[in-house]
């Protein structure tokens, strides 16, 4: 879902209709109401086998509760990939996802942490 002028509302709906989803790029544009934000990502609990997420773009808003918690709920994700201008591996939400989920493989720019041993990076 690349570059989606979808609400936080639209983004909710086509989730639950992709149950069996596997890979996601999400890189919404800012809204003026309702956007896709952090809290967004609660749609994610719709689908179970999501092994890769790739976030880009516009999450102001990241943070751990109401955001990248629900990341940590998924049970078939391996990898989550940021590309994002200021986060970094030690911020307070990257932190709490990796003290959550150690086996999951945590990608920002060129730099990761996690994963299972000989994880390779998708």
């Amino acid at each position: 879902m690349h570059r989606c002028d979808w609400t936080d509302a639209d983004l909710q709906t086509v989730l639950k209709a992709l149950p069996e989803l596997e890979v996601l790029e999400l890189k919404p544009n800012r809204m003026k109401a309702d956007s896709i934000a952090a809290r967004s990502l609660r749609g994610l609990v719709a689908c179970p086998k999501l092994r890769l997420i790739q976030l880009t773009g516009n999450f102001a808003d990241l943070r751990y509760e109401d955001g990248l918690d629900v990341l940590a709920k998924l049970p078939a994700l391996q990898q989550v990939n940021f590309i994002f201008k200021d986060l970094k591996l030690d911020s307070d939400a990257v932190k709490r996802l990796h003290a959550a989920r150690p086996d999951l493989l945590i990608k920002i720019g060129e730099k990761t942490i996690g994963g299972k041993p000989g994880q390779k990076v998708m």
